[in-house]
Parts: structure tokens; sequence; C-alpha cells
């Protein structure tokens, strides 16, 4: 590795290497890719594109250096009407290109059918190597592309692309250069970038280089920065010490870096007027002469003498002369493909029937509920649909909506934004008062029309819901606003594994355990295995044992009636809820299991699941809330199915 102060340092070892065919690397690029003269020349060829009937353009893009022609060339295809219309026609269709298949196609194929990435790479002098300026290239199409998908229209990108140029700055971020190459190349970097790492053998050829202080900047006894606009001779001193303190450190950082060898390059060089060479105000020329010793410039015997005696103080130091020119020129080793290390082959097999699917995948294509079901369930006369009367919709829709828990906005969009709250408010510390001005200001962010009307109405249903017995049955004194933070965990999610299944072994497992599902259609998905992947609204420990719970906005009419335990089944049996709330089940018991060990029981543990109608919950007991606990053989047997444990034919068996 080469390590140098700064980057024109950089530049000027780089050129040198690359005189003797030696390729490099620079790990210290600080410059925005927007900042090279490439990116100016891209702009080019982009305006050319976009205007290919523009003369002006095209043929400012053709002189440009990506084409790397000849002024004789260039002066050939401008003054040949063939070669010409062929650039017009070219051009053309790049733009028809990009308006189909975007501006990343366009410049592949452009740079492709141009000869403008071999041209690129075939550069191979200064400081335009052919990897810098290809690496260069490919990144600024990646950002064209990339912000194709922010600025719509070729016009608006080109806009952006050019401000960029006009602004480019160095970057640290996704517009910094990228290195070119990751070969086996000489590396520059700076001694500030090289702190804490580690090489085989280190260069530091500029280590005998004296920077005059260009201002009079110092910290006095009190470290207090001063800056003396008079330059005082003191003050001089002052700085010129603090300078050469700064100079000692970057020094030890660039000799502790090496691990075999380290070579410092150090002559009696001549800067100015003065005969005394400027190394001995070095940080190098600090350490190696005593105070007030004066080398001549260009005094090498004496800078020998000098050096002799510091190699008597350490076998570890040594003085090498400038080696001889080799008439040769360098020529990097290439390893033959005998050399190389045949690549592992890979025996193993991949497989690609396996996704993460949800509850919502799974259940999305059902079959509807059996005739005798639908037999049962009586159409109440007022939801039949009449067209005797053709002004009854007008007259509707002029009556006033009364606004109430069960006219508040349907969708699933409210419904999401109904979920958002109950996962916010704390069960405990709510009251009406307190939530009406943070739902008006919910409710107005949300772009809810009467956005003030709605917030006391949804505050108290809110306080209503909180306080809803849940099972007064079975938990009579159990309501939302018994639970702590402590006690609940919002939005679980869980990660299910599975063996391949069908729908046949899950409908008939969960229809003849479970009630609802028996009633329900038949659950239609193709084979599938991987992971089943969902979110459980709330999960709640009371008492010992742990619950689910889940919010449902559905709309079942306007009076508490339509939220009673039948009508709530029948909605439960319609979107197939039952097997959500058996997969919901099986998470947490699987959770258990893990979390509890020996001394996980399902009985004692689960307690059971809660689907919540929140449009029912306003107090009256036996509205709203619907309970159950799955079977414990129906959460067992469905885990060992998922699993693998069992199989779907021992399955089958077992419910015989």
């Amino acid at each position: 590795s080469v390590l140098v102060r700064t980057g024109n340092e950089a530049k000027i070892i780089r050129s040198a290497l690359l005189e003797e065919n030696i390729n490099s690397v620079y790990l210290s690029l600080k410059e925005s890719v927007f900042a090279s003269t490439l990116a100016q020349d891209l702009l080019r060829l982009l305006n050319a594109c976009l205007h290919p009937s523009n003369e002006r353009y095209l043929r400012s893009a053709i002189a440009c250096k990506l084409f790397s022609l000849t002024p004789f060339q260039i002066h050939s295809i401008f003054s040949d009407t063939l070669s010409w219309e062929t650039k017009i026609a070219d051009f053309a269709r790049y733009k028809q290109v990009w308006e189909e298949s975007g501006i990343l196609v366009m410049l592949q194929q452009c740079l492709h059918e141009q000869g403008i990435s071999a041209h690129l790479l075939a550069q191979n002098s200064g400081e335009q190597q052919g990897e810098r300026l290809l690496t260069d290239l490919l990144h600024l199409t990646e950002l064209l592309q990339k912000n194709s998908m922010i600025y719509e229209g070729a016009f608006a990108l080109l806009r952006w692309f050019s401000d960029q140029i006009m602004n480019a700055k160095s970057e640290q971020g996704e517009q910094k250069q990228r290195l070119e190459s990751e070969k086996e190349l000489v590396q520059v970097s700076t001694l500030h970038k090289s702190k804490g790492l580690e090489y085989d053998i280190v260069f530091i050829p500029f280590s005998g280089l004296y920077r005059e202080p260009t201002e009079c900047l110092f910290h006095d006894n009190q470290q207090r920065l001063i800056f003396d606009l008079d330059g005082n001779e003191v003050h001089k001193e002052s700085t010129e010490k603090e300078l050469l303190a700064e100079d000692i450190r970057l020094l030890y950082v660039g000799l502790t870096r090496s691990v075999y060898r380290c070579y410092l390059g150090i002559g009696p060089y001549k800067k100015g007027r003065s005969k005394a060479t400027p190394l001995v105000k070095s940080a190098l020329g600090y350490l190696c002469m005593q105070a007030g010793e004066v080398l001549e410039a260009g005094d090498d015997q004496g800078l020998q003498r000098l050096l002799a005696s510091v190699c008597e103080q350490s076998v570890n130091i040594g003085v090498r002369r400038e080696p001889m020119l080799l008439d040769e020129t360098y020529q990097a080793i290439s390893r033959s493909s005998a050399d190389l290390i045949a690549p592992k082959q890979f025996t193993g097999t991949i497989e690609k029937n396996w996704w993460v699917t949800s509850y919502s995948a799974l259940s999305r294509f059902h079959s509807a509920p059996t005739i005798e079901d639908k037999q049962s369930k009586k159409i109440p006369e007022e939801s039949m649909l009449t067209v005797d009367k053709p002004n009854s919709l007008l007259g509707d829709l002029s009556e006033p909506t009364v606004m109430d828990i069960f006219s508040f906005p349907r969708g699933a969009k409210h419904g999401t934004f109904l979920h958002e709250l109950f996962e916010e408010i704390d069960f405990q510390q709510s009251d009406s008062e307190s939530l009406s001005p943070w739902l008006t200001e919910r409710l107005t962010v949300n772009n809810y029309d009467q956005a003030e009307q709605w917030a006391p109405i949804v505050s108290k249903w809110i306080i209503q819901i909180l306080e809803h017995p849940l099972a007064e049955s079975t938990y009579p004194e159990l309501s939302l606003s018994q639970l702590t933070v402590q006690q609940k965990k919002v939005e679980m999610q869980f990660f299910i594994p599975m063996q391949p299944i069908e729908s046949e072994s899950v409908n008939k497992l969960i229809a003849h355990y479970d009630p609802l599902s028996a009633r329900a259609g038949a659950l239609q998905f193709n084979k599938v295995q991987g992971m089943l992947k969902g979110f459980i609204d709330l999960t709640f420990e009371y008492q010992g044992q742990y619950f689910v719970l889940d919010y449902k906005s559905n709309y079942l009419g306007d009076s508490l009636n339509d939220y009673s335990e039948q009508a709530m089944q029948d909605a439960i049996v319609e979107h197939r809820y039952d097997f959500q709330y058996q997969l919901y089940t099986l998470a947490l018991h699987r959770l258990l299991k893990a979390r509890l060990g020996e001394d996980y029981d399902y009985e004692a543990h689960i307690g059971g699941v809660f689907y919540t109608f929140l449009r029912g919950m306003q107090g009256e007991s036996g509205a709203g809330s619907y309970f159950c606990k799955p079977d414990f053989a129906l959460i067992d047997k469905l885990d060992k199915l998922l699993s693998g444990e069992l199989s779907a034919e021992k399955m089958l068996e077992s419910l015989c």
C-alpha cells in the first residue's frame, strides 16, 4: 500500500505507477460521481437521445470523450451524409427504446452498439484509466435508473441530472465514487484513511515534505483556539509547533501500518530561495536531526551521513538509494488456469415450491356454506331491494344521516384506523375527556370529514368498548379496561413452519372439531408449504391464562340485536374467521410450549379467543364479543399436520 497525505499526492503516485504499467486503486475516494467530466459527457449523450433531430445536441454528443473519436473521424461523420443520417436514425431509435423500456435498457443498448464501453476500457493513460471511467459510467446509469422512478418523464429526469452535475460536492452516500476494481492492485490511500488498518508492505513516498502554515492558527495555554490576523512572530512559532505535532502523529500512523516492511521516501529537496532544504522542518527531519542542524538542499552526501547515524541506533532500519530504472516495462504476473482452484460444485437441491403465506391467502377462496345453513337464515323484509318506488332512493339521500356508531364509515381503511387507535391508547388510563382532543387530531390527519363532530362519538365508543364485558358468563370481571401495559402484547407477529399440506385434510380436521367450521364452506387452496405468517391484534394474560383477541369493525346492522351471538357466528362462518382463530391459537400454543417447556399445559394456560365486533360493544351483555376455546385435539393435530409429524392419511384415520 502507498500512503499519502492528500488526493493530489495520490494522483501523482498513480500517474507514476501507470507510466511503469502498474495499475493501482485509490481507496480514499470522496468525490461525487457527478463531479467527473464523464457525467457531463453522459448528459450530452442523453440530450442527443431525447432530441435526435437537434443537430447541436447530436454533434456535441458524438464529439465528446465517450465516443473516443479522433478529429478526423468526427469530421468524416459530420461531412458524410450517409454516416450522419445513420447516427440520427440510431439516436431516434434510442429515444423510442427509452420511452418504451426505460433509461437503463436504452443506455445499455447505446453503450454496446456505439462501442462506448469498449472505448473507455481501452483507455489507459494518465489519470484516465479505463476501469475508472467505466465504473463511473455504470454508476451514473444506476443512479439515473433509480431516480427515473421518482422523476416522471425524461425531461424531469434530465433536469435532475443536470442539477446534480452543477451542484456536485464531495459525497459519502450513494453518489460517492465507487472503487473501480477489486483485483490485486497497488492500493493508494491517505494516512487518515489508513488509521487502524494493516498492510503487508507500506510505502510513504512524501514522508519528508514540509507544509508551510497558511494561517496563524493555534491553541493557547488554556486550550482556546486563537486566530491571529496580524501574524505575530511568537504566534507563528506556536502555529508551526502545533503543525509539527500533527505531522509527527501522522508519521507515526504511517510507520505503524506495515506488517513486514515500510519504505519512506526522503531527499534533500529544494523549495524557494532558501539554501537549506525544508526537510529539516518536517516531522521526519525533526526526528532524525539534532536541534539547530542544517542540511543544504541537494546535499545527498550530508543526508547519507545523517541517515547512517540513524541506522546505527537500530538494526531494523536501513538506507537504500533510488533503484536503477529498468529498460523492460513491468508486466503483471498473470495466473494460469492451472493455478486456479476449481469452484466447488453444488450437489444439494433447492426447494422451489416454498413460500411465505398467510391466513388471508389460504382462506381467500372457499365454497359457500351448506344449503341447510342457508335455508336456516331468514332474510329480513326490510333488507330486500324494492324497485316499485323510483323516488325512494332520492328520498333517502335527502334525509340527514345520523352520526352514531352504526353510521361510522365502513371499509378496510376505516377498520385499519380503528385498529391503530387501540394499538396506541392505554386501556387503563383512557377517559372520554382526554381522548376527545386526541381523536380530533387523529381523525383530521386521516382525512375524516366532520372530525370535530366524530371525535366525541368515537371517544364515547372507545370507553364503551374498553368497559364492555368480554365473556360475562365465563370471565365476569374481564374487560379491556382491566389490562395493564405489561399484560398485553400488541400486533404480535408469528411464523409457523409448514410441511406440504392440502386443503382437503385441513377441511376435514377443523370441521370435525369446530361446529362453526362444519357450517362453513370448504377452503380451496392448492398444496402449500413454507412459512405461515401472521399478526395477532392483541395477545394478553389474565389470571395466569393467555388469550387471543381480534378487533372486527364489520357492519352487521343498525341495532344491537344484529350483533347477537348467532349473528356473530354467522359473520365468522361467512368470512372464515374460524380458521383464523384456529391458526392464532396454534401460534400461541407453540409460543407457550417453547417458553414454558415441561410446565406448559394447554387446558391450564390457554384461555381462549375473543372476536370483538366493535359496533356491537355498547355495554349490553351478549352482544359484540364472541368467545370460544378451540379443542386441544384440534390444535394438537393441526400442529402435527403442519409440522409433518402427522400425515394426512393417519390424521384422517384418527377422525373415523
